[in-house]
């Protein structure tokens, strides 16, 4: 008898368009695609008078390209919160837009905590410009309240917003768990450690490139399982296999081991591979 390692992996398919562009509303078209599409671009295919301006982003967990397109009036700018009621010290104030977000006016926005104190901040746009970040410095316990007033968010189709209000509060350090982590017996560095929740959800990311002690502090309680993956080629991600060509994917693995994280706690945990 013998035995047999086998490695299973989904590979990264060539590029193409398995389908037709599709217009869900006037000047939004979505392409979907499959494979590696860093390299797709969109370009008019008539000429087209000098109004006319385009913006496009990905949207890579849905294998979809969105291209934006403007040369007539557009009324239509939605934008919400990410944080409902109560924000984890772990996450990052923002604000989601339906369109791509161009232009901030910072005097137009209020923010302040519970004394109605100013809060200082700094903000920023994702690549693909439709979610901002606030960054502050966050305190245990505390309540604050941003006020977006009219212009503070112009759009990519020059629509700006009206007044909108947020209330959120952060949870006390008995809340939240503390986690840390020593590492044995690893191959190689750099590797990418993941804390995986009860639900199957990566919840924090840590890139490692040398050995220490690992420590995920203010964690939501839950059962947590660890996974690292090598990171050979030092790109901080997980780079996957060619069966036609031969390459293998990069080395993943999962420690067995359950943390068990409850509020107010702080577990120390060694694993070895």
């Amino acid at each position: 008898d013998s035995i047999y390692d086998m490695v299973l992996f989904n590979e990264i398919l060539p590029f193409r368009l398995p389908s037709k562009p599709k217009e869900i509303t006037k000047g939004h078209i979505l392409f979907g695609y499959e494979g590696n599409a860093d390299s797709l671009k969109v370009k008019p295919y008539l000429t087209i008078d000098s109004n006319y301006k385009s913006f496009s982003n990905f949207e890579k967990k849905k294998d979809t390209l969105h291209y934006w397109y403007r040369g007539y009036e557009y009324d239509s700018l939605k934008l919400n919160f990410g944080v409902k009621g109560t924000l984890n010290l772990r996450d990052t104030l923002n604000l989601l837009s339906n369109t791509p977000m161009l232009k901030v006016d910072s005097t137009k926005i209020n923010f302040l905590d519970k004394d109605s104190i100013k809060v200082p901040y700094t903000y920023n746009l994702n690549k693909s410009k439709n979610k901002l970040f606030f960054n502050f410095e966050k305190k245990y316990d505390s309540k604050y309240t941003m006020q977006l007033l009219p212009g503070a968010i112009e759009d990519f189709f020059d629509v700006k917003n009206d007044t909108l209000n947020l209330a959120f509060s952060t949870k006390r350090p008995s809340n939240y768990s503390s986690i840390f982590l020593t590492l044995n017996k690893i191959e190689s560095y750099p590797i990418i450690v993941d804390l995986i929740n009860d639900r199957g959800e990566v919840t924090v990311k840590y890139y490692a490139e040398n050995a220490h002690v690992i420590r995920f502090n203010n964690i939501a309680p839950s059962r947590y399982k660890v996974r690292i993956l090598y990171d050979e080629n030092k790109n901080k991600k997980w780079d996957t296999g060619n069966y036609l060509k031969k390459i293998q994917p990069e080395k993943v693995y999962y420690f067995k081991n359950i943390i068990e994280a409850k509020a107010n706690w702080e577990v120390e945990m060694s694993l070895s591979l």
